[in-house]
């Protein structure tokens, strides 16, 4: 992602965390009920909350980000589908020291 905006960069974050998730999912036993996907952008959370209730989003400044969002929306219908309730929480940067420590890291490699 080195060319990647900064949205782009959060939006491919979280839809490759979730894919991991969706990946190990099998491995959790009982298999969980509840997805709690967090982030410390607002409006990357709200724009998914947004598309989760809605069936869409569009993406009107910068369509690059569309097929991000839609995957997103896809895999955590996936969950829904399973019977699995997700919830999507914005979480305050600096109560998220991990996610800082990866971004540093990230930005050093």
């Amino acid at each position: 992602l080195e060319d990647a905006s900064v949205d782009q960069a959060e939006f491919s974050g979280l839809l490759s965390g979730i894919e991991t998730v969706r990946s190990k999912w099998h491995e959790f036993s009982p298999e969980p009920g509840m997805l709690l996907v967090e982030g410390d952008r607002k409006d990357i959370i709200q724009d998914v909350q947004k598309g989760l209730s809605s069936g869409q989003f569009h993406f009107k400044d910068d369509p690059s980000l569309q097929p991000i969002v839609d995957r997103i929306i896809a895999v955590l219908r996936e969950f829904q589908d399973k019977g699995v309730t997700v919830f999507l929480r914005h979480r305050n940067r600096r109560f998220n020291r991990v996610a800082d420590e990866l971004t540093r890291k990230a930005r050093k490699d």
